[in-house]
């Protein structure tokens, strides 16, 4: 009996019902039905639910899928609908291909050919390009409807509408599809957010003000409300980088956003005492909450990190100081330990996924330039659709990049041995997976001896 795996796929769930609905469920007896009259058994299912077929989205369960046809735990698939399987004649061929290579079956209960031969090949590939016309398609249609909201604001209202989520310090005017409003209490607290980064402070101190206010937010979400123009009184429109201008109140002035976004932070110099600290600008004193210096210790041997409370006009309550060579090591086996019980999946996981999003945006964006270097013997019409494709999948793979948050530098914790690693990249490393480091000062309780 042949063994296959059964795959699902729903876009997005989020309860819909109904004939309209390809539910899980349904797809689910397709499948099983059709192993039955092939009188194959399916061994195994994989279901990718909220997930787009889009090109460059990643769907975990089809990878691992694939994978395991790579082992050879079954000998092929079968899907419901092929639209569920690819969306576009790259991917979908592509998955196909390497099935149907490897001696598998790839088997659509709506397609009804088999793949492994030249004829079902060809219907595959005019069925895929359906399927991803219909997607462009659809895509068109949504642009327009977006446009037409962005450009007709409600009677009585000047201005765009911002097509995005509600940001920090505004509100919308009337529902979703209003302008915005500036909220008159919010307002201090984000020209102040924009002031503190103008200053020079971190993006960690600018969101541990925010988290203070009771606007708790991360890093990278500072980042992106630093730089978002809406600020500015600039809407966002139907498309990615399009912006309205004057749509709404603006916040701060274009004197502050252009200060909070151009903040470059001093070099570490290279031999420095602080180029040996992987805490460096990392760590502060539970004391003040500021960020501590790095200065030598009094052999000048090794470094040690130090509140500022003498460098301030206001003291620092309890200042503290820490030998470089204890603080790093203590994180150091704190980060290994978390890496090896999984609390830091998450985090790493993330850092991969921008990498291979990133790696997808060079790999199409030379598959581009290729194409446009050199047509070849193609013919120019189809020249032309090739290098049209070209670009619709580098737009593709950068909006997947843009919309991955980015962390602050990529470095893969590519292995445990912390000594293969530069102090660099253990200090990039280390401002991914750390919120903050605080050193606290401890009172030590001397024995005294008895007369």
């Amino acid at each position: 009996m042949k063994r296959l795996a059964g795959y699902i796929r729903v876009s997005k769930v989020n309860g819909r019902e109904g004939e309209s609905f390809h539910s899980p469920e349904k797809q689910r007896a397709e499948v099983e039905a059709r192993a039955k009259q092939l009188g194959a058994e399916i061994v195994r299912w994989y279901e990718d639910l909220d997930e787009s077929g889009k090109e460059g989205n990643p769907r975990p369960e089809l990878a691992e899928m694939m994978a395991a046809f790579d082992r050879g735990e079954f000998g092929g698939v079968v899907v419901a609908k092929l639209s569920r399987f690819g969306r576009s004649v790259a991917d979908g061929l592509k998955l196909v291909k390497r099935i149907n290579d490897a001696g598998g079956e790839f088997i659509a209960v709506d397609l009804g050919v088999d793949t492994r031969t030249a004829n079902g090949r060809m219907i595959l590939n005019i069925l895929l390009t359906l399927a991803e016309w219909e997607l462009e398609r659809a895509r068109e249609e949504w642009l327009s409807v977006r446009q037409r909201a962005h450009k007709a604001p409600k009677d009585g209202e000047p201005g765009a509408v911002h097509l995005a989520p509600t940001p920090v310090g505004y509100a919308r005017s009337d529902g979703r599809r209003s302008r915005l409003v500036v909220v008159d209490e919010l307002r201090p607290v984000v020209r102040r957010a924009f002031e503190l980064r103008a200053e020079g402070r971190s993006y960690q101190a600018v969101a541990d003000f925010m988290r203070e206010g009771g606007h708790p937010m991360s890093k990278s979400g500072v980042g992106a409300m630093l730089a978002s123009r809406v600020y500015l009184g600039d809407a966002a429109g139907a498309e990615k980088g399009e912006w309205t201008p004057d749509a709404h109140e603006a916040i701060v002035t274009p004197e502050l956003w252009e200060a909070a976004n151009h903040v470059k932070a001093k070099a570490i110099r290279n031999g420095s005492i602080a180029s040996k600290g992987m805490l460096t600008r990392i760590i502060t004193c539970a004391g003040c909450g500021k960020t501590m210096s790095v200065s030598a210790s009094p052999n000048k041997r090794e470094g040690v990190y130090a509140c500022r409370s003498r460098e301030r006009k206001e003291p620092c309550p309890s200042p503290t100081s820490v030998r470089i060579p204890v603080a790093d090591d203590y994180v150091r086996e704190s980060i290994t330990t978390a890496l090896v019980d999984g609390t830091l999946k998450a985090t790493t996981d993330a850092i991969r996924l921008y990498n291979a999003r990133a790696e997808a945006v060079e790999q199409a964006r030379a598959d581009r330039d290729a194409l446009v270097a050199e047509r070849g013997p193609l013919p120019l019409d189809a020249w032309k659709r090739m290098v049209l494709a070209a670009e619709a999948a580098l737009e593709e793979a950068l909006d997947a990049l843009h919309a991955t948050p980015a962390p602050d530098s990529v470095v893969e914790p590519d292995s445990l041995l912390w000594d293969k690693w530069t102090i660099e990249d253990e200090r990039a490393f280390a401002r991914q997976v750390i919120a903050e480091v605080r050193s606290r000062r401890v009172r030590q309780h001397r024995v005294r001896p008895r007369r």
